[in-house]
């Protein structure tokens, strides 16, 4: 599983940065603008995009508004984050 969810997120940066999305981050958490193509990719990329108010298990992103604008919050998906951080086996 973990391997999946590690694949699942290189590709899921990856694809926003291949179609010109607009993404943000804070720290290891990816911001993807909310839009219609946004919540396409993210749900092939196996996650679930969660209503403002429930909370349902798997992995997910969390809508959110700053700024009058709306934004996709996936927790750990912003490798860049990651790129010097080692891991514990």
């Amino acid at each position: 599983m973990a391997d999946r969810e590690t694949k699942t997120e290189k590709s899921l940066y990856a694809d926003c940065l291949a179609l010109a999305l607009r993404i943000d981050n804070h720290e290891s958490d990816l911001y993807i603008e909310d839009t219609p193509s946004a919540r396409k990719l993210v749900a092939f990329h196996g996650y679930a995009v969660k209503p403002f108010v429930s909370k349902r298990p798997g992995p997910s992103a969390e809508p959110f508004k700053t700024g009058g604008e709306s934004w996709l919050d996936v927790p750990f998906a912003y490798l860049p984050f990651w790129s010097g951080k080692k891991v514990n086996e």
